[in-house]
């Protein structure tokens, strides 16, 4: 258990500056496991309203923990889904690739089979990242890009 205590936080003084830049994960292919889930509706620029799950994936590597410094390295995977009319997950052919392809290298993506998204959560698999450059400040996210069968045991 933690030492920490809100109220004295807040008085608590330290000295130095704090990093302001954070250290992406390397691009490349690492294991990974699904720590969080989430779903939401974002606009687009054309103002239609879309639906994305994003996938929050805990890197398993040591090389990308030494690189960034962290215990715990997080990279971000976003996906757009394709909803039906009725706002479920539109399951016709050429709908939800992506989704399809993450459950496939899960071992989730069976015929017949009852599945929900909340499945992911916990899963390994081997994850692409890629870096991106925010148009804005020019500061590097890591995404991921692909996902595949993890050598490592679900």
């Amino acid at each position: 258990m933690s030492a920490f205590n809100p109220d004295t936080f807040l008085t608590t003084t330290v000295k130095g500056a704090l990093d302001t830049k954070l250290i992406p994960v390397p691009e490349g292919d690492w294991s990974a496991q699904v720590s969080k889930i989430s779903v939401r509706k974002q606009k687009g620029k054309d103002n239609e309203e879309y639906i994305v799950l994003d996938l929050l994936w805990h890197v398993l590597d040591e090389e990308p923990k030494r690189v960034t410094g962290m215990d715990k390295p997080m990279v971000k995977q976003s996906i757009f889904l394709d909803i039906t009319p009725e706002g479920g997950l539109d399951m016709s052919k050429g709908k939800n690739v992506q989704l399809g392809k993450v459950r496939e290298a899960v071992g989730q993506n069976q015929d017949g089979k009852a599945w929900s998204p909340s499945m992911l959560n916990g899963v390994t698999a081997v994850v692409q990242v890629k870096h991106r450059p925010d148009e804005k400040t020019g500061e590097i996210y890591a995404d991921v890009k692909s996902v595949a069968k993890s050598k490592r045991a679900a």
